[in-house]
């Protein structure tokens, strides 16, 4: 059983308040994470299906306790049952990355100079790369429990965009182009989707567009054949198109796409500066980056934490 409690302790929380929480002693870290629900604070034996016991036990695994059955005599993990269980690293040292990846500060040399200790030693590459996959899978998890964008009186602009693409057919291609298909909600950009696809044809797009948007929403979009039968998907959508060959906002209909024109530059952006992201990871960035502007960034904190 986990106790579910607010986590309010991190609401807005800034790197010096984490840095005095986290040299709190392990057993004040243990109670403020078992009180947000972080972590157990009962644990059943799986074997005799009878209530266990804290021991302590001060290993990376056990932060500072853990669970021992009274009839079998079996030891548990303190993070058994949690998130947290997989992880090989300290608690503390978790945390402080986790913070830093929602302030997009994850970087492998900034990390290496924040965690180095006393004796030098500090994160290596390979558990740098591991544990930003981790954060990653969070938010795409987190991503996919969204309910649809759009309904009744509300417009959601849609387009699709191209990674890697080589205009005029000129310069080296570095990698397979990809395409992203998304759409966002107007008047609220933190309601959006953003997903990899393998063709932009009308039975991939069609079939996106009932997934993530509401029926009865206006969608608006450019003239891109697929999105023809739009307005026939028996789903009370309204379709206007815009003509981007003769103007960026058509005025008899209003409609426009610049909202989500704008958005891919934010998506794409650290796509940019990482110089480029190999294909098998790509959707789990493009998914961090839609997670990204889901949230505030001094609100992302608490957000992966209640992912969690």
């Amino acid at each position: 059983v986990v106790i579910m409690s607010s986590l309010s302790f991190f609401r807005r929380i800034n790197r010096t308040q984490l840095e005095l929480f986290l040299d709190r002693p392990m057993v004040e870290i243990v109670a403020v994470m078992q009180n947000c629900g972080l972590i157990r604070s009962h644990f059943d034996c799986p074997k005799c299906k009878i209530p266990c016991k804290n021991c302590r036990k001060p290993t990376p695994t056990w932060p500072g306790f853990g669970w021992r059955c009274p009839s079998c005599v079996t030891t548990y993990s303190g993070l058994t049952g949690s998130w947290f269980f997989r992880m090989r690293q300290d608690i503390r040292l978790i945390l402080r990355m986790l913070y830093s990846f929602c302030w997009e500060q994850a970087s492998l040399k900034s990390l290496q100079h924040e965690l180095r200790q006393p004796n030098d030693r500090t994160i290596a590459k390979q558990t740098h790369t591991d544990y930003l996959s981790f954060f990653r899978e969070i938010c795409s998890i987190d991503n996919d429990r969204q309910p649809p964008i759009g309904g009744f009186g509300t417009i959601v602009e849609i387009d699709e965009s191209a990674v890697c693409k080589r205009k005029h057919n000129r310069g080296k291609r570095i990698a397979p182009q990809q395409w992203l298909f998304g759409g966002v909600q107007r008047g609220d950009k933190k309601k959006l989707f953003v997903i990899p696809v393998k063709k932009r044809n009308a039975p991939t797009l069609l079939a996106a567009i009932a997934k993530f948007i509401s029926p009865g929403t206006q969608i608006q979009s450019d003239c891109w054949a697929a999105y023809g039968r739009i307005g026939r998907m028996g789903k009370h959508y309204q379709h206007p198109t815009v003509n981007h060959s003769m103007t960026f906002k058509f005025k008899i209909n209003g409609a426009c796409t610049n909202t989500i024109e704008g958005l891919w530059q934010k998506i794409k952006l650290p796509h940019k500066v990482r110089y480029g992201t190999h294909r098998t990871q790509l959707a789990s960035w493009v998914a961090a980056a839609v997670w990204n502007q889901r949230h505030d960034k001094p609100d992302r904190f608490e957000a992966i934490l209640a992912a969690i």
